[in-house]
């Protein structure tokens, strides 16, 4: 982008961000959701029905695994079709047009506040994404482009090699722990902060998002008759 770019065209491409970010939101949210749940449903039948079949444990936790490995990889990976969203083709764009969102941009939301609190933003702006002329610096987004690409490869290459498509045994990447899966979704989520941050001013908390507490209330009755029979053991009648 060159600097005679209008202040028209670079409205639209912040525009274009700023909805694309918002439209990020519904899939990070679910997959925080989705940590949430899951691990208060571990910890209540370790701590209350440790007796529990490891084979039930083991779907559910694959099921999940692949679920948000899915969830991030669609987040994360960019693709060069028309119209696909991304964190990462996000990133690009700002990249490839640094001079669109500037210092006074960012200022925006802040300007009802002290000249203080404005300062503090203008070395924030200039600290994470700022080339000490009130633009961007497209080092910096290709800089946490690449970074978040890097902290989140052995899960996006687990779900491209094993979920997404099937590759022989031994060409599939190393197992990952579900200690990688919490750090890539934390990544993931760090990034998508700093950039909403950028754009709109905001931050999500993921981490405090509002469960209904009866969402546990189904576990509260057997689902099952204890008396059931394995699957092909029904009695017959006569």
């Amino acid at each position: 982008m060159t600097d005679n770019t209008t202040d028209e065209e670079s409205s639209a491409f912040v525009d274009r961000w700023r909805s694309q970010l918002i439209d990020l939101e519904p899939e990070l949210q679910a997959i925080h959701t989705n940590r949430i749940l899951f691990r208060e449903l571990v910890e209540a039948i370790e701590t209350k029905s440790p007796e529990t079949p490891a084979i039930w444990r083991s779907h559910y936790a694959s099921v999940y695994a692949a679920s948000q490995m899915m969830g991030l990889r669609r987040i994360v990976i960019g693709r060069r079709e028309r119209g696909h969203l991304s964190l990462t083709t996000i990133l690009l764009e700002i990249e490839q047009q640094p001079r669109a969102f500037t210092v006074e941009r960012y200022l925006e939301p802040a300007r009802r506040y002290s000249e203080e609190y404005l300062d503090l933003h203008r070395e924030r702006f200039l600290s994470d994404w700022g080339d000490g002329g009130g633009g961007i610096d497209p080092g910096k987004p290709r800089a946490h482009r690449s970074e978040l690409i890097a902290l989140t490869r052995a899960v996006l290459a687990w779900a491209d090699r094993t979920i997404a498509h099937q590759y022989p045994r031994e060409e599939r990447p190393a197992t990952v722990t579900y200690g990688d899966l919490d750090r890539a979704i934390d990544d993931v989520t760090a990034t998508y902060n700093r950039y909403r941050e950028l754009l709109t001013g905001t931050h999500i908390a993921f981490d405090l998002t509002a469960i209904d507490p009866a969402w546990a209330t189904t576990f509260d009755r057997p689902l099952f008759p204890r008396n059931r029979l394995p699957r092909g053991e029904e009695p017959t009648a006569g």
